[in-house]
């Protein structure tokens, strides 16, 4: 082996060297045998480690030192070497050595060591010798040293030995000390002596050192390697958790407690997640928002939230645009400033039209990007109608049929959440281009573009009314089949008259769900919802100053009321994209199916409606009824519980307790209900009124099944020996609560309280929260009833009773049970029928009233009551004689007392006569 050594005196940088090696027969030869070139490129650096520092032995320091040992004696030799990152360490003998593994000493990189061990036998007697060399990590050698063994006859031996630390002694000659490595997580080596008469002597471990932590699985089964002492360790948390756990390894070897502080569980981390466009969201913590790059042919960023409970929100893609989109984008602009051909307007719109149609699934940034591009070409027309081209129309409306395709439906419901601009822009582009398109062609015309999601009519004519669709042209379209038409009524009209109208599909829902209330901006959340189709009409021009509109719209849901004739106002005072308005409309008349709207301008229109099955008519006697049925049963209520506290002693049972806890409940509802029904001035004592009525009306039901369970108890079990009481009544208090947190953790509060109501919301999915529970009572409680009813007419007792008498004690013991069972809430299912208002009546009547009828059936004409009374009045009527009775021994004793003095004084004075 060469070592070639170079130190530089050049400046730093690269340089290349060239070396021809040349083989020679012998040292006087001048003729070489072979010659190899060699060119290598060295690059000189600035280093404060100098290359003259070359490693060194620490435990070898005399060259060809003799050391003599006997046979079956171990030789042993640590061999340590310092110098800049030692690399390995030569060991060369004619003898088979037992060599370690280059190992670390200590804490530093400088000094590393090797374990060398040999046990020579008999035939080995003589001397043999043993080099090494070290070498650091650029090559540098330490000096070679060598050592001479000297193996020795020996008579007396120490036999093989293992010592109470497990270190294994092989056969030694005497005289002779032997040194081993420490065993475990030990340095260095330990050293033992067989004396002269070859008896082991005990071993000196004092040169043994801890300089390791030995490997461990701690409670939490997390595995810590073997490391060096006063080591800081950092690993993954494991199971379902994420971050690091720490430990430290002290310097005496010992592992201290693991820190588990960083350690946080994964249970409420939004799970790993591929979305429908296939970006890959990694295990996140709660309460954060990740943002990466637009995956496949997109430019720009995504960000999704991981909200409080662990659930991720839906993606924002709307800073994701294709890059094909993106360069129209960028023609756009061109366009706008003026630096682009002739018919470059045409050219995007077929660009556009093309990307749209083709595309499997367009991202909210592109509909956004679709948008933008439509309402910057519609405004560039508008003051360039030379621009404009005959067969624009067409192109415009496959563009905009394109964006409205059911497939893209999603993606502009997550704009119209997220609070984005969303499908107005769109609208709003469409009435500006159908309005400059309109100059385009002189005289009268007509022009209709029908589509799968859209209609479109441009056109000009002198017609006294003038009415959309064109039913002619639109016989074989969608709109064919709506009875939604607008018809313009010419009041003060000159000369032809330019009109554009639009009619949209399905995308009512894609609109903000806002309207002006009052001059302030509301929020529907349960007021009103559209229940038309989107309708656009414009007059072009100035050829009308007077005209009305004149608008049918056939409703899309038939469970509405109050029909709202509204407009969509685009600049509506602190509103993003604008809200409905009924500004300058009227309502001319409305059926079930279709409502006719008057207006006296134009725009987009379209009809809002409330949700609910109540006509407005019979708001107010059903308001009524519910008040006062619930205070008429909060007085009964409060009766029943101060009759039955009175006659306690004798009605306590079971049945009472469970009475007494569903008064109690009852009375808490209708009060919140009076109370807080209709607080919705504000919106969060409201939220609190509709959680404490979801709660407290499951109170209600649950004891109301408890009353059931009990009932069916003793009619079939008879005589049940233990009672349930003390776990069923603690059950009905609690279970409520669990459902209502679940619902309002799950909902985060959504759904409870809107601006028309403090209760569940009907158009969320958190009415179910209630109903749910409420239907599952219900029925068991009929199953019970009908279970009950069949017992008692199937017993005995009635066997000989006539038909007549079993169907009356029928009746009555259904009466009794239905307060009780809430059965009655069954009408409320029938009040759903808009043409049924007959059931809502009986609905608010037997359920307000139903503190009367617990009271009329379960106290007033209760037999047990009725006895407990009496045994109350005959203990009062006791207590009444017990105290009059007392009162005449008193008198008595006291008239004794009186009358005997009496007659000892006439006694006294007669003596004195007769003296």
């Amino acid at each position: 082996m060469c070592v070639i050594t170079y130190n530089s005196t050049v400046d730093t940088g690269f340089y290349v060297v060239a070396l021809q090696i040349e083989d020679f027969a012998s040292s006087e030869a001048v003729n070489e045998l072979s010659s190899i070139p060699l060119q290598f490129l060295i690059e000189v650096q600035n280093s404060s480690d100098s290359c003259e520092i070359k490693p060194v032995f620490e435990t070898l320091h005399d060259m060809n030192s003799i050391i003599e040992i006997p046979v079956y004696t171990a030789y042993h030799q640590t061999i340590i070497a310092k110098g800049f990152k030692i690399s390995e360490i030569d060991v060369i003998s004619q003898i088979q050595l037992t060599i370690s593994e280059l190992l670390m000493y200590g804490t530093t990189f400088e000094r590393w060591y090797i374990n060398v061990t040999w046990i020579p036998s008999p035939i080995f007697i003589g001397n043999h010798s043993i080099c090494y060399k070290a070498f650091d990590i650029i090559s540098q050698a330490s000096d070679n040293i060598c050592t001479t063994v000297n193996v020795t006859s020996s008579i007396n031996y120490c036999m093989e030995n293992v010592d109470s630390f497990r270190t294994k002694w092989n056969i030694t000659a005497e005289n002779t000390q032997v040194n081993l490595p420490c065993t475990n997580e030990y340095m260095d080596s330990v050293s033992r002596n067989c004396n002269g008469a070859g008896i082991w002597e005990e071993p000196n471990y004092i040169q043994c050192s801890t300089h390791y932590c030995v490997e461990n699985v701690d409670r939490f089964n997390t595995k810590w390697n073997t490391t060096v002492i006063n080591t800081h360790v950092n690993v993954l948390c494991t199971g379902e958790y994420v971050g690091n756990v720490s430990r430290n390894c002290t310097g005496g070897g010992i592992w201290e407690e693991p820190d588990y502080s960083q350690c946080i569980s994964t249970t409420y981390y939004c799970g790993a997640n591929v979305d429908r466009f296939n970006t890959i969201w990694s295990l996140t913590k709660p309460k954060s928002q990740v943002t990466l790059f637009c995956t496949g042919d997109y430019v720009g960023n995504v960000s999704r939230n991981c909200n409080g409970v662990g659930i991720w929100d839906d993606p924002n893609y709307s800073q994701c645009i294709s890059k094909s989109i993106q360069l129209l984008i960028e023609q756009t602009a061109r366009l706008v400033s003026g630096g682009s051909e002739n018919n470059i307007v045409t050219i995007i719109l077929e660009d556009l039209e093309n990307i749209t149609r083709v595309h499997t699934g367009l991202r909210s940034g592109d509909l956004l990007a679709s948008s933008a591009i439509l309402n910057d070409i519609a405004k560039y027309v508008t003051d360039h109608k030379e621009k404009l081209a005959v067969n624009q129309l067409e192109i415009f409306g496959s563009l905009c049929d394109n964006l409205l395709q059911e497939k893209n439906h999603q993606t502009w419901d997550e704009l119209t959440d997220e609070g984005l601009t969303g499908v107005t822009s769109l609208v709003n582009a469409v009435t500006d281009y159908n309005d400059a398109f309109n100059q385009v062609i002189d005289g009268e015309f007509s022009v209709v573009v029908v589509k799968d999601n859209i209609v479109m009519e441009v056109g000009r004519n002198s017609f006294d009314d003038i009415t959309v669709p064109d039913r002619l042209k639109t016989s074989e379209s969608w709109i064919a089949d709506s009875a939604t038409e607008i018809k313009l009524k010419k009041n003060i009209c000159s000369g032809l008259t330019g009109y554009s109208s639009t009619f949209y599909r399905n995308i009512s829902r894609f609109f903000p769900k806002f309207f002006i209330h009052n001059g302030e901006i509301r929020s529907f959340d349960g007021w009103y919802d559209v229940n038309s189709i989107i309708a656009d009409f414009t007059v072009t021009g100035k050829s009308c100053s007077d005209f009305s509109l004149v608008v049918t719209f056939e409703h899309l849901f038939g469970n509405f009321s109050r029909p709202f004739c509204g407009f969509w106002n685009f600049t509506a005072f602190n509103t993003v994209n604008g809200a409905w308005s009924s500004f300058g409309s009227q309502v001319m008349n409305s059926t079930d199916s279709y409502t006719i709207c008057e207006y006296n301008h134009t725009t987009n229109f379209a009809v809002l409606m409330s949700p609910g099955l109540t006509p407005m008519s019979h708001h107010l006697p059903l308001s009524m009824i519910s008040a006062i049925g619930c205070g008429i049963s909060i007085v009964f209520l409060v009766i029943t519980l101060i009759v039955h506290c009175v006659l306690w002693k004798y009605v306590k049972n079971d049945r009472t307790k469970i009475l007494m806890n569903l008064c109690v409940a009852l009375i808490l509802s209708y009060v919140i209900f009076l109370a807080g029904i209709t607080r919705t001035d504000n919106k969060e004592v409201c939220t609190a009124i509709a959680v404490a009525l979801h709660y407290i009306f499951l109170t209600d039901f649950a004891l109301m099944l408890a009353e059931g369970i009990h009932l069916v108890r003793m009619v079939v079990i008879i005589f049940p020996s233990k009672s349930i009481i003390q776990w069923l009544l603690p059950a009905c208090w609690v279970l409520p609560g669990g459902i209502v947190g679940i619902a309002a953790s799950v909902t985060k509060l959504k759904g409870y309280g809107n601006q028309k109501i403090c209760w569940l919301t009907l158009e969320s999915n958190l009415i179910w929260g209630f109903i749910g529970p409420a239907l599952l009572v219900i029925l068991i409680n009929f199953v019970i009833i009908i279970i009950t009813v069949s017992k008692i007419m199937t017993s005995k007792g009635l066997a000989k009773k006539t038909i007549k008498e079993k169907s009356k004690i029928g009746s009555t013991s259904i009466c009794v049970m239905l307060p009780l069972f809430g059965v009655t809430w069954v009408l409320g299912a029938f009040s759903l029928n808009e043409d049924l208002v007959i059931f809502q009546y009986l609905f608010s009547i037997f359920n307000s009233l139903q503190g009367l009828f617990i009271c009329l059936f379960h106290c007033f004409l209760n037999k047990k009551v009725k006895e407990g009374y009496h045994h109350f009045q005959r203990r009062r009527k006791a207590n009444r004689m017990d105290t009059k009775l007392s009162s005449d021994l008193t008198n008595y004793d006291n008239n004794k007392k009186i009358t005997a003095h009496q007659r000892k004084y006439l006694d006294t004075e007669e003596r004195n006569k007769g003296i």
